[in-house]
């Protein structure tokens, strides 16, 4: 009896993580509540602080500053602008991410001379005090994206379209937003999502207007979506993408290389096998998780036949005094693997203060290497949680 209550609290906790995770995706980027709103205000001060610099700076830093304080405005004019807004939609953490890390960045370089530098270091000491995220955050994100894609079998067209499964739709993604998480995905070496992403950011670049703080360039999104069909194994794709990078910038690094060698490899390879190519999907089909865990996370049934009958409500006391006169309610809500849910536990004023104390001990969640001490302890992608 206390093995099958084990397994089954195990797997209550595996319920509510993978849950939380869709619905609270952007818990990866910012922790609490707590850590989006002291951003947020020191973002305020600093935007202040740029607003002053602007009336002494030359045009191209002006350009710069004014059109990161206009994204800086439409993040907190916006609908989507209460910190439990952000924190409960992946694609609004995403874009508070890239405007806080990379286009922080990009700004950076434009204050490091001469009237700048002081409102610089200013600047900067604001943003290590609220703990603002740094670059590396937007490979979280891209990672967290492709956990929600494969888990949930949410295709590319609708993440980037702010339409995801029981949640409340956001903003698009615009053509820039796409490259950094299909670029990032590359380099991840997920290559069929890669390319997913990468399509749906060529498709939107001619629509959109070009950002003066962002040095994405269509040539820099074909190299890399041809990068991703190299690795597919389409070699004749990967081409073809590098011949429109020549005609779009004939001066982008080692292009001809690039032809020349794809050319290669394509004059040893039977016509057959180019055709064959020359067929394939664009963008390819990706995979998705059919585990049992997707199972779960989708609500999908992976209930044996005959489990209905034991899927019911119930009032547990484990023969304990103090649950004689307010018992545990329990809910059956799967049988094997056993979960349940246990109703009415702790109160919403309880969970508020919980999350209050921890707020400031929590640490990205580990793992130890089998057979190691504590300098075995690693960080990997697979794990989604601070503890």
């Amino acid at each position: 009896m206390r093995q099958m209550e084990s397994i089954s609290l195990f797997f209550i906790c595996c319920l509510w993580v993978f849950t939380m995770h869709f619905h609270y995706g952007a818990m990866e980027i910012f922790t609490a509540l707590e850590d989006v709103q002291n951003i947020m205000n020191a973002e305020r001060k600093i935007v202040d602080i740029l607003r002053m610099l602007v009336l002494q700076s030359d045009k191209p830093r002006r350009a710069a500053i004014n059109s990161y304080i206009n994204k800086s405005k439409d993040i907190f004019e916006s609908p989507d602008a209460d910190p439990e807004h952000i924190v409960s939609h992946p694609l609004n953490s995403f874009r508070l991410v890239k405007h806080f890390s990379s286009g922080w960045e990009n700004l950076r370089k434009h204050l490091e001379h001469d009237a700048g530098q002081a409102t610089l270091i200013k600047i900067e000491k604001l943003r290590r005090q609220a703990r603002f995220p740094e670059t590396d955050a937007i490979a979280g994100a891209a990672q967290g994206f492709l956990r929600l894609q494969r888990t949930y079998r949410i295709r590319t067209e609708d993440f980037a379209a702010g339409n995801l499964p029981g949640i409340t739709k956001a903003s698009a993604l615009s053509a820039v937003d796409c490259y950094l998480v299909g670029h990032q995905q590359l380099l991840d070496g997920i290559y069929d999502y890669a390319a997913s992403w990468l399509e749906i950011a060529l498709q939107k670049w001619p629509k959109e207007k070009r950002d003066p703080l962002s040095s994405i360039q269509k040539s820099d999104i074909l190299n890399s979506l041809q990068l991703s069909y190299y690795h597919l194994g389409n070699v004749w794709m990967a081409l073809e993408l590098c011949k429109t990078i020549r005609e779009v910038d004939p001066f982008y690094p080692n292009i001809t290389a690039k032809i020349l060698t794809y050319q290669a490899l394509l004059d040893g390879t039977t016509k057959w096998s180019v055709n064959a190519m020359k067929l394939q999907a664009r963008p390819p089909p990706v995979r998705v998780d059919n585990g049992l865990r997707g199972f779960l996370c989708r609500g999908e049934d992976t209930s044996p036949s005959g489990a209905l009958p034991h899927l019911r409500c119930l009032y547990e006391t484990h023969k304990n005094p103090y649950l004689i006169l307010q018992p545990v309610k329990l809910e059956v809500v799967h049988v094997s693997p056993d979960i349940f849910i246990l109703h009415d536990v702790i109160l919403d004023s309880q969970i508020e203060r919980l999350k209050k104390v921890a707020a400031t001990h929590l640490q990205p969640a580990t793992l130890v290497q089998s057979g190691s001490d504590k300098s075995g302890v690693v960080e990997t992608m697979t794990r989604t949680a601070k503890s």
